[in-house]
Formats: structure tokens, C-alpha cells, sequence
């Protein structure tokens, strides 16, 4: 892989001679999105792109250091509306400028992705949804060959939910950041339960696998798997919801007066978190034994899954 540097204007030279010597039919794009957030207007919205050589033979493209140089997004909304270019796009793109850029071959079969922010592209602060495409430019000032991706549905939902008023009130208090943070297996159950003892929801769901929790309940789950991704966001933030206003699963949000975590046991995927909690009815106290499941995600353990055991009253 090689790297170089040449001024836009030399690159609008060099590159329609580049695209006519090589055949770039069997170069697919793709995107998705990159995680599965709820996304708010000042939220990021991080997307994949992905770059597949389908054919039987090798292909080469170039990809500028600042990919901006190399992709860009066709955003409408359901009414067919052109999304404005943002005032980063305008800054860093339509300009004169020298261009760094490398070369990229690859092989039959072989993969090459980036995640970009459309909000470098596009000025996505209000609320809608949105149809999303992106072009990408193998030979860079050659905007004449360009390949185009599938289309995705992007929402932007208004205002702040629940859960994100409670995270900024918490900041406002403690002054903190909340990311998860590597811990064993019962570190982590014991970080949620306690959240939930002083109602701490943004602590809370910090280490829940919300979609997995989700589709513990065979007719969500059905539901779930038949959505689209746009559909499945929005059970998703309502699961959120009905979970704090105590609707559903009221298993796992229930508040124990006291707990003892009796035993821990984890693989290097997935671990077993076993607890016996005490609920505080005035004149007497309900004891349950619970099992909560784990799985390990970039080095983060999550909660999956829980079983809930009636162990009788004290």
C-alpha cells in the first residue's frame, strides 16, 4: 500500500485516465449503521461503509486520508428533499486543497470499511426520518465514476427521553462521565443492582443488553425479528421506557432492600452472576434467588439474560 500526495487539480487530470484501464463492475458498497443507538439531534450517527470485491479478479481504487475526499451521502427526507451539505462538509471538502491518498488493492472476495459520522456530511439536526445512500469515488476527482450503495432508513427522534434527562442530571451532580468500564462478572451485577437501589436509570441500563432483555419474551421477540431496523429501534426505546415506568419485566427492576451474591462463574464469553435479594414488604421480607446471565462484548460484560427463584419470606 502506498501513499501519496497530489493537489486536487492534478488529481482531476491523472484519475479519468486510471478509470478507462480498469473495469470496477465487481466493486460493491455497502453501508449500515454502525451501532444501534436512538438517535437524537445532537446525537452522532456513525455508519459503516464497506467496500467488497466481487469479481473474480483483483481491483484497485484510491481512498483519501480524509474520507470525505472519497465518499459522500445522498440524505432525503421521505418527502424527497435534499439534506443541505453541513458547514464541516463545506469547510473540509469544497475548497482547493492538496489531497493525501493511498492506494488499495483488493483481492477476490476480499473487504475494506470505514465508519464515518453523517453529521460530517449533512446537516442532520432535525428530527424525521431519513433515507440514506452513499457514493463513494474510486478514483477520487473523477465524479463522474462513482459507485453507489444500498439505502438505509435513518430516524431522529425529538427532544430528550427520560433516560437521557436522567444522564444530565446526573453529570450535573457528580460531574462524571458514564461509560462501562472492564469488570468482572459480578462487579458488573453488583454496579446494577445498587444503581437501581438509588434510582440511578442511566447507571442502570449502562450494563444491560437491552435488545437481548428484550427478547426474552417470545411474542417480543417475533415481533423483534420480523422489523425493520428503524421498527426495532423504536421497540427498543420503548422497552426503555415501559422498564422505568415499571410496565414491564418488573423482575429485574424491583429494588431489594438488601442482596449477597453467593456465586460467580465465567468462561471468556460468558459468565453466571447468582444473588440472593431481600424485598422489604413492612411486616416481612420476600427472598429471591436470582441468576443473571452474561456475555462479554469488547472486553465489557453485559447482562442477557436472568432467572428469578421464590425462595419464601423471613
Amino acid at each position: 500500500m502506498k501513499k501519496a500526495f497530489l493537489p486536487i487539480l492534478l488529481i482531476l487530470l491523472t484519475t479519468t485516465l486510471g478509470a478507462q484501464e480498469q473495469d470496477l463492475s465487481g466493486l460493491d458498497c455497502s453501508i449500515r449503521l454502525y451501532d444501534k443507538a436512538i438517535y437524537y439531534p445532537d446525537s452522532s450517527l456513525m455508519v459503516k461503509i464497506t467496500l467488497t470485491n466481487n469479481s473474480a479478479k483483483g481491483i484497485s481504487f484510491k481512498i483519501a486520508d480524509r474520507k470525505l475526499f472519497s465518499f459522500d451521502f445522498d440524505i432525503r427526507t421521505m418527502s424527497n428533499a435534499r439534506v443541505a451539505e453541513s458547514d464541516f462538509f463545506i469547510t473540509h471538502r469544497l475548497q482547493n486543497q492538496p489531497v493525501f491518498y493511498r492506494e488499495i488493492m483488493l483481492l477476490p472476495g476480499e473487504e475494506y470499511a470505514v465508519i464515518e459520522d453523517l453529521r460530517d456530511y449533512r446537516q442532520l439536526d432535525q428530527p424525521g426520518t431519513y433515507v440514506v445512500q452513499a457514493l463513494f469515488y474510486p478514483q477520487l476527482g473523477n465524479k463522474d465514476l462513482v459507485i453507489k450503495s444500498n439505502r438505509i432508513l435513518v430516524t431522529i427522534h425529538p427532544g430528550m427521553d427520560i433516560l437521557r434527562e436522567a444522564e444530565i442530571r446526573v453529570e450535573e451532580q457528580t460531574r462524571e462521565i458514564l461509560t462501562a468500564q472492564p469488570m468482572p462478572p459480578d462487579m458488573v451485577v453488583k454496579n446494577v443492582i445498587e444503581a437501581r437501589q438509588k434510582n440511578q436509570w442511566e447507571r442502570f441500563f449502562l450494563y444491560m443488553d437491552i435488545e437481548s432483555l428484550f427478547m426474552r419474551d417470545r411474542s417480543r421477540k417475533a415481533a423483534y425479528l420480523k422489523a425493520g431496523e428503524e421498527e426495532r429501534l423504536r421497540m427498543l426505546d420503548t422497552f426503555r421506557k415501559e422498564l422505568t415506568s415499571s410496565v414491564v419485566d418488573r423482575d429485574i427492576i424491583v429494588i431489594p432492600q438488601e442482596y449477597e451474591i453467593v456465586k460467580t462463574e465465567y468462561t471468556q464469553k460468558e459468565g453466571k452472576v447468582v444473588v440472593i435479594e431481600k424485598f422489604d414488604y413492612g411486616t416481612y421480607k420476600e427472598v429471591k434467588e436470582y441468576t443473571y446471565m452474561l456475555k462479554k462484548k469488547d472486553n465489557i460484560w453485559y447482562i442477557t439474560d436472568y432467572n428469578v427463584h421464590n425462595m419464601g419470606t423471613e
